[in-house]
């Protein structure tokens, strides 16, 4: 095994077993929900934004280990930064798993669908809405069928 091989593996073996920003947040500024009609699977992104800037970010799950992981490294890549890198940093995300089984994009799907909730939760409340949350559902579910390669 290659020593990038190694780190990587080593990487998502870490997000696995010790997810990043996983949890609830008290006062988020914004919260989004994602889902799959067809699992029932679901990942909550709260967001505390201001002036752009993603101040913070957590994330809860009812899914997949794959879920688990694409929720960690996700918020992990987006923490600190401004909505723009975000946004950027989901489009990377799903380009870099366009190969992948189609279980495993779905996994990262319901993930991202969940942060792009949040924004539009995010716009509405900046709007005086009093919507809670905001929920967007994904077109695939994060099953494995037998010809996905895992």
């Amino acid at each position: 095994m290659s020593g990038i091989s190694r780190e990587v593996n080593d990487a998502i073996l870490e997000h696995m077993m010790n997810p990043k920003n996983y949890g609830k947040m008290d006062n988020p500024s914004s919260i989004g929900f994602g889902y799959s009609d067809k699992t029932n699977e679901y990942v909550i992104t709260y967001l505390d934004i201001d002036n752009e800037l993603i101040n913070d970010v957590k994330f809860m799950a009812v899914g997949c280990t794959d879920t688990i992981v694409s929720g960690s490294i996700f918020t992990q890549m987006i923490k600190g930064s401004n909505i723009e890198f975000g946004n950027k940093s989901a489009k990377k995300l799903m380009k870099n798993l366009e190969n992948a089984p189609e279980s495993q994009r779905a996994c990262a799907e319901i993930v991202i669908k969940s942060y792009e909730a949040a924004l539009i939760n995010l716009k509405n409340r900046l709007a005086q809405s009093n919507e809670e949350l905001h929920k967007l559902k994904i077109n695939n579910g994060c099953e494995i069928k037998e010809n996905d390669n895992v």
